[in-house]
């Protein structure tokens, strides 16, 4: 996405020293390659605006017929405009938007990539149950149908990737027990993933596609999963306090501090938390 692009030149900024990536494109690469690659990041830009673009217009259209013209909830074209863009940025992944302490962890080599797209994921689904909360609750019967709309519509793309995972494996005939087992092997940043069941081999091991990457909703679900799959509450709420700090830690660093918080022994030597303590003692200790 543009978002993406716009982090991607950011990143190499950071790594290489501000405006690097242009003096880069500018003068070591190759007219042709600095063509190429200047398109590339201005499509997917674009692509990213014209999204933001329809949604403006979506939103004006459904606020213009919400407010009348004249009376006490009056409001102008200009008002409308505001709310409507206002709702998209709040809606949709911008980087202007990302705090810039978001921005600044980025710079950490002990970082994951993309951070501030992670971040943004959070962002816009708060503001989407915000609005559609503040919809439902206006009183106003337009604003009431946008807002169940703007539900329904979180449900479905949050529930798309988790649909097919499930029919896949109804599919290939993979079962729950099959399921639990094959992630018992897997490393623990994917264990909660959802995944895309593919037929068995020759010899009968399983075969699948991890869908995580690819679904911004990920984000959101695995720290629910991860709960879920808790062996009982406390341990449900610290994997997935953990889970949520996935995007924002290289996987092989955190793969290292999630086995020494599940086996609650640091690589040094010594229990990482006490077991009979609260579980955001437990949670606080780990993250230490």
């Amino acid at each position: 996405s543009g978002h993406q692009a716009a982090e991607l030149k950011a990143m190499l900024n950071d790594a290489w020293g501000a405006d690097t990536f242009d003096q880069f494109t500018g003068g070591m690469a190759a007219r042709a390659g600095k063509k190429v690659l200047k398109g590339a990041t201005e499509l997917y830009a674009a692509g990213d605006e014209v999204w933001k673009l329809f949604a403006f217009t979506a939103e004006f259209k459904r606020l213009r017929d919400a407010y009348p013209d004249s009376g006490v909830d009056a409001k102008t074209n200009e008002e409308v405009e505001e709310m409507a863009a206002a709702r998209v940025l709040d809606t949709y992944p911008t980087y202007d938007r990302v705090p810039k302490a978001i921005q600044a962890v980025r710079r950490s080599f002990l970082i994951g990539s993309f951070v501030s797209f992670a971040w943004e994921v959070w962002r816009t689904s708060y503001h989407n149950i915000r609005i559609a909360s503040e919809d439902l609750g206006s009183g106003n019967p337009k604003l009431m149908k946008a807002g169940a709309s703007r539900v329904v519509g979180m449900m479905m793309a949050a529930g798309t990737v988790p649909a097919i995972s499930r029919a896949s494996r109804a599919l290939f005939g993979y079962d729950d027990e099959d399921d639990q087992n094959i992630r018992r092997f897997l490393a623990p940043w994917e264990e909660n993933h959802d995944f895309l069941y593919l037929k068995r081999d020759e010899d009968g091991h399983p075969h699948m596609v991890d869908m995580s990457y690819t679904d911004p909703y990920s984000y959101i679900r695995s720290p629910i999963s991860a709960f879920l799959r808790g062996e009982d509450w406390k341990a449900g709420t610290r994997d997935a306090a953990f889970t949520m700090l996935e995007p924002f830690l290289g996987e092989e660093i955190l793969h290292q501090a999630l086995r020494e918080v599940y086996s609650n022994r640091k690589a040094s030597g010594g229990p990482i938390y006490n077991i009979t303590d609260d579980i955001s003692d437990q949670v606080l200790d780990g993250l230490k």
